[in-house]
């Protein structure tokens, strides 16, 4: 068991755990978008990033395993948190826009063709 103090309050957990799943046992909310029970642990969007005491970098919480941290409730996690989402949005909203694309497409071009072709061949069966 490895003792971690996260702002300011103490837990026990099995090494290896993460920063993340630490703090969900005290009910702290870090927000997470690429952190999945389905996908592998990447801590590649950099949304759930915090500050671990003495290091010079923000850590992923999703991707690092527990080793005695002091992980501070801090303005530097928020603005990073927030920088993040500012480069994320953009792209959701780019994908989001193809997304409609492609169902406009469908529903404009492949399904008047598909409701064609799928009666000419019940007309077809019928006869």
């Amino acid at each position: 068991m490895i003792n971690l103090l996260i702002n300011d309050q103490k837990v026990s957990v099995q090494e290896g755990t993460t920063v993340l799943a630490a703090a969900k046992m005290l009910k702290i909310n870090i927000p997470t978008l690429c952190n999945h029970d389905d996908l592998c642990v990447a801590g590649n969007c950099r949304v759930c990033i915090v500050e671990q005491k003495g290091a010079r970098t923000l850590i992923a919480s999703c991707a690092t395993p527990n080793i005695g941290l002091t992980v501070p409730n801090a303005i530097k996690i928020r603005i990073a948190n927030f920088s993040h989402w500012q480069m994320i949005l953009p792209l959701a909203t780019m994908y989001f826009l193809i997304l409609l694309r492609i169902i406009n497409i469908i529903l404009t071009d492949l399904l008047p063709l598909l409701l064609r072709m799928t009666a000419s061949v019940y007309a077809a069966s019928v006869a």
